[in-house]
């Protein structure tokens, strides 16, 4: 589930298809990768770490990493997508998860 599945060159959609549902400026291209599932992050060479995430319209999100055995779950019901202040509360939460959690 950790191995990218996206052939060499292909990239994710960052396309916001309607404004009122999400933010198009926050929806930043990236170098993050797919396995099966979720979407993989990628380091500076753009090869996949031991963490994958996925959100969901509402800004529910959740972030899980096989090698420090960290899940991080957070839901909301907050439009539109990719907000500045919900998604900035999500990466708080899980960066405080990971820094009181992590070995």
């Amino acid at each position: 589930m950790f191995e990218n599945q996206l052939p060499d060159g292909v990239t994710r959609d960052t396309r916001c298809l309607d404004p009122i549902l999400c933010v198009p400026e926050n929806l930043a291209a990236s170098n993050d990768l797919f396995g099966l599932g979720f979407a993989l992050e990628a380091d500076a060479d753009g090869n996949a770490t031991s963490r994958g995430y996925w959100g969901g319209i509402f800004n529910s999100y959740f972030t899980l990493d096989y090698q420090e055995k960290i899940v991080v779950v957070y839901f909301s019901q907050y439009l539109p997508y990719a907000h500045d202040d919900a998604y900035g509360l999500y990466k708080r939460f899980e960066s405080e998860a990971f820094d009181r959690l992590a070995q």
